[in-house]
């Protein structure tokens, strides 16, 4: 199954054209046609992500999970980023804690207000209704 994925830059007239930057790292990506800069669906939509398939009923599932996936990355503080970044990168929360010199508590806190866990269970979710 082919389904078109389209995002949309905010703040696009305000900022410098992020697009070619984000194409770049987008070519190592399998997929049936290389990324392009062609679709305005996006734009008209709450996170700026746009789905389209043969399928539509699995392309709009798609498209409000990874809307919602959007959303929780885009209202995500600095201090839950901090905790964020630093466990992806394969950090345990006490060696996050203590790189960040706050507790451990305070790291599970900030992952939680930044949906960290939320994502990590969302992410499959979206892979397998693209895939």
């Amino acid at each position: 199954m082919v389904y078109i994925l389209t995002a949309d830059q905010i703040g696009s007239r305000l900022s410098r054209d992020a697009v070619p930057a984000a194409l770049d790292l987008l070519s190592a990506v399998p997929a049936v046609r290389p990324f392009d800069r062609t679709v305005e669906a996006a734009k008209r939509r709450p996170q700026h992500v746009a789905v389209a398939g043969p399928d539509e009923p699995v392309a709009a599932d798609a498209q409000a999970v990874l809307t919602l996936l959007v959303a929780v990355v885009q209202r995500r503080s600095e201090a839950a980023w901090e905790a964020v970044d630093l466990v992806s990168a394969g950090l345990t929360m006490t060696e996050a804690a203590t790189k960040l010199g706050v507790t451990r508590q305070a790291i599970g806190q900030r992952l939680a207000a930044g949906l960290w866990q939320q994502e990590q269970d969302a992410r499959p979710a979206a892979a397998r209704l693209l895939g």
